[in-house]
């Protein structure tokens, strides 16, 4: 049984009988309202009692009651405790009031300091409900504007989320790789091991990128069979999908780690109970999970929270046991000692959750809104995981940074939240303090590494004081979601694409499936939306509003095309949960961690396309990238290599222009590499062999990123580079070249390719023997590629006196053929293989055109000289060394030189 919402659900208006339900499920209700009521205007100050209170306001008794369990817990005096209540419920409007309405203007919202008008909006805020309740917006808005003349727009400014994305995110899993199966697998092995002398709590983390398929694993775990209570603390205005879970937007009013730890032991109770009326109703894991996390679900989900933060505040003040904040490991409880039952205390509290909300699902089936559909391809005859050693259920808290909000109270701390909402796992994983009963496993997600373990090191972590270091280890981070090209489609549809892409006219064909290679999340956008949907997705998550671009920001946007070593926690960690970086391996104290940009096409042609729209962003990546290299925090091995591939990549975005991506004639290629004479003389030469004439007339280049090989290049992997839009690194130690550009030959089988050897020598100069050495050595990497005609550049990056010039070494020109053969009458002698060498020495804009920006000033394209001076600056640069070290202080530092 999948869930299909009714068009009568998915009215903005309910419906009768789901009112009745909602309603229902508000709790308790005061018996006047504050039209009929006579002690709004009242002198507050007079009364020294709840019964006071309740007498002028008209208070029904199991108000009363919960009011003065709040009262006796709080051992403040009446007055004390009367405005402190009410500041706690008037912030958590407040607080909701502006994340609903963002672009309220606080007209009249009273200060701190305004003690009585604080007071009188918590006597009106009591008879819309006793705590404050999520679905009464509409009410609490009435009163604000009344009391505070606060004005609003009436429609909230939310990022609205495409139907894409939602259709993408719930579609069954496809590919050739079950990776729900496997972290199943592993969260089970996990459950079973956990006892709570081992572990500090039953809760794993689930971390890497953004668009590897994090939540969508959970969902397909949840179609095996396994229920998922899922909570998502993503931010209001991120447009994250699933959507922040309205149970998070009361986090705000919890005032210090007890009332926390109560809150989430609620929280994970419920979802227990949850699972359990599931069971009976026969609704399945995945229905279950629809229902938490659909947008037209949001009533529902709404409904629940207000129960859950019901029973928080009705056990809160009755049974806030001193164990919270107790030596809970080695000292007994302070009240009950070994023998309080962590799970026991709120089974009256539970008991009255479900019958208060068994009703709303009961409701749900009734107005048939869950079904099963053929086009969801769901069954509610998945059979319900129920093995002893095996999880029943998952608790799911998607965006988890969010349990480190820095904007909450100020006595929780930044990691108050999560150390009350790590306290109530353990808790509810206990019936005392020496006995564990297992009834959850929970599962953190989020793109921070930071999430393994939220907590300072021990030693600084007040909440860890009674614990062992050695004594409590926490399980391991799962970061390796296998789900790199998943959904890859077969090579010959995307070698088709290929072929028609050169038959349109200027290749407007849209090479379609380079959105299946990388992470899932671009293909399943545009599978169930748009090519330009998932453009847009790509660009949101790496780009953001600011006018000026972040530093960090600008050396993600270079890690798309040319892949970097970084050499700091802090930089990686920003890279992985900000710019989409992966993950390859950290460890657990939070010292180190290794990160990677695979071969993403999409990625890099974004980052081409926003290279090639302005000469100041180029720019501003290039000095990010070289500060980034002179401070040591990122690693790149040879600068001269990488200084190429950066001419390479601008001559193909020259070459490519603005648009989607396509593939380039190589005679268009080259044109932008060198000025246009030498671009004719390489055609000359090719002019005089057929395998030559072919390349230039056929050839075609594709490569908007770099991909650095482990192993040898093989014909395979000239294919497999192409297929991708990328050039080649050969691996550390390949002989005679340091750059691969694969060129495809439509009429052939075979592949090309253009083989380029740096050089990075100070003062070099263009002399016989550098001419020599560009034709030897580039032969020598030629006999270990496949044999083919091809061609060869060597590049001499740091020419003596800033020398400039390039030229066509290989083949020399001879004798004017008697034939009239060659472009221009001449012929060229070929004695060794069938190649043109060109070689060039120096760094500058007469030898390189594509230097200077397409959209730079041509009279004054002052942009991209600074641009160029910044490239020269990089290969003069020695690893280890700063830029300053020049100077007399940093050479007496190094006597020995």
């Amino acid at each position: 049984m999948s869930i299909s919402p009714s068009k009568k659900s998915q009215s903005s208006s309910p419906s009768q009988n789901q009112e009745l339900v909602t309603q229902s499920l508000h709790g308790v209700h005061l018996g006047k309202g504050p039209s009929d009521t006579q002690g709004l205007d009242g002198d507050w100050r007079n009364w020294e009692s709840v019964d006071e209170m309740g007498a002028s306001l008209g208070l029904e008794e199991d108000i009363l009651i919960m009011l003065k369990a709040s009262h006796r817990t709080s051992k403040l005096g009446f007055q004390e405790w009367l405005i402190a209540e009410s500041s706690h419920y008037y912030r958590n409007v407040k607080h909701h009031f502006q994340n609903q309405r963002p672009s309220a203007r606080p007209l009249g919202w009273p200060k701190k300091s305004d003690t009585s008008l604080i007071v009188k909006a918590y006597m009106h805020f009591l008879h819309v409900h006793w705590c404050f309740h999520l679905d009464r917006f509409s009410e609490y808005e009435k009163i604000c504007k009344r009391l505070f003349s606060a004005t609003v727009n009436t429609t909230p400014e939310l990022p609205a989320v495409s139907n894409a994305v939602q259709k993408a995110f719930h579609q069954k899993a496809s590919g050739r790789r079950d990776i729900a199966a496997h972290l199943l697998a592993l969260i089970n092995e996990y459950y079973e091991e956990y006892d709570s002398c081992s572990y500090l709590a039953p809760y794993t983390t689930i971390v890497g990128p953004s668009g590897i398929g994090k939540s969508h694993a959970i969902q397909e775990i949840a179609r095996k069979g396994v229920y998922v209570g899922y909570c998502s603390l993503a931010e209001r205005r991120s447009g994250a999908y699933p959507q922040r879970s309205p149970i998070t937007d009361f986090l705000p009013s919890l005032r210090d780690r007890s009332e926390t730890t109560m809150f989430f032991e609620c929280l994970v109770a419920a979802n227990l109970a949850n699972m359990k009326i599931c069971k009976d109703l026969n609704i399945s894991p995945i229905d279950w999970f629809e229902l938490q996390v659909r947008v037209e679900f949001s009533d529902f989900q709404k409904a629940l929270a207000n129960q859950v933060f019901d029973m928080f505040k009705q056990s809160a003040p009755q049974s806030a046991h001193p164990r919270i904040r107790s030596n809970d490991v080695h000292v007994g409880d302070e009240e009950g000692g070994d023998g309080f039952n962590y799970q026991e205390y709120l089974s009256t509290h539970i008991s009255n959750y479900e019958g208060k909300v068994r009703p709303f699902f009961s409701s749900i089936l009734k107005e048939k809104r869950c079904q099963r559909t053929a086009k969801s391809g769901d069954s509610s005859d998945v059979q319900v995981q129920s093995s002893q050693n095996q999880v029943s259920i998952i608790l799911c808290f998607d965006e988890a940074r969010g349990l480190l909000n820095p904007s909450l109270p100020a006595n929780q701390g930044q990691e108050g939240i999560f150390l009350g909402f790590r306290r109530a796992l353990r808790h509810q994983s206990k019936i005392s303090h020496e006995i564990d009963h297992k009834r959850f496993f929970a599962v953190l997600l989020d793109t921070a590494a930071r999430v393994s373990d939220f907590s300072p090191p021990r030693k600084l972590d007040p909440s860890l004081k009674w614990i062992e270091p050695e004594e409590l280890g926490l399980f391991p981070p799962i970061y390796e979601l296998d789900t790199m090209d998943i959904l890859a489609q077969d090579q010959d549809v995307g070698w088709k694409m290929l072929r028609d892409n050169l038959r349109e006219e200027h290749g407007t064909n849209n090479l379609n499936y380079l959105y299946n290679l990388g992470r899932p999340l671009w293909g399943a956008i545009a599978a169930k939306g748009t090519i330009r949907g998932a453009q847009d997705i790509a660009q949101s998550k790496i780009m953001t509003n600011e006018a000026k671009m972040k530093e960090t920001e600008a050396l993600a946007l270079f890690s798309y095309r040319i892949n970097f070593n970084v050499g700091i926690y802090d930089l990686a960690q920003t890279l992985t949960s900000h710019y989409l970086r992966y993950i390859v391996n950290f460890d657990h104290t939070r010292s180190w961690l290794l990160s990677v940009q695979p071969s993403e096409p999409i990625l890099a042609w974004v980052s081409q396309k926003l290279m090639s729209k302005k000469p100041d962003t180029r720019l501003a990546i290039i000095q990010s990238f070289y500060t980034n290299i002179s401070k040591g925090t990122i690693h790149v091995g040879d600068v001269g290599e990488l200084t190429a591939a950066v001419i390479m990549l601008f001559s193909f975005d020259r070459a490519h222009g603005q648009a989607l991506p396509k593939q380039v004639k190589i005679s268009n290629f080259l044109s932008s590499v060198f000025r246009d004479n030498i671009s004719m003389q390489i055609k000359s030469c090719m002019g005089d062999k057929e395998g030559l004439k072919l390349l230039w007339q056929e050839g075609m280049v594709f490569f908007n990123h770099f991909v650095r090989l482990q192993d040898k290049p093989s014909a395979q992997t000239l294919h497999a580079a192409y297929y991708r839009g990328a050039a080649l690194f050969p691996p550390e130690g390949f002989k005679g070249c340091d750059l691969i550009i694969p060129v495809f030959l439509p009429s052939q089988t075979n592949m090309s390719y253009i083989i380029i050897q740096v050089k990075n020598r100070q003062n070099d100069k263009f002399t016989p023997g550098f001419r020599n050495e560009a034709k030897s050595s580039l032969k020598s990497a030629a006999n270990l590629l496949p044999s083919t005609p091809h061609l060869g550049i060597m590049l001499s990056l740091r020419g003596k006196d800033n020398q400039a010039q390039v030229e066509v070494v290989y083949p020399k020109e001879t004798e004017k053929s008697p034939r009239g053969g060659g472009a221009f009458g001449q012929i060229y002698l070929f004695n060794d293989m069938e190649r043109v060498v060109v070689a060039a020495v120096g760094l500058d804009h007469t030898i390189y055109p594509s230097l200077i920006h397409p959209k730079d000033d041509t009279n004054k394209p002052h942009t991209s000289l600074e641009s160029i001076e910044v490239l020269r600056r990089l290969v003069a640069f020695k690893a280890g060394t700063h830029p300053s070290s020049e100077s007399s202080y940093h050479k007496n530092l190094t006597p020995l030189g």
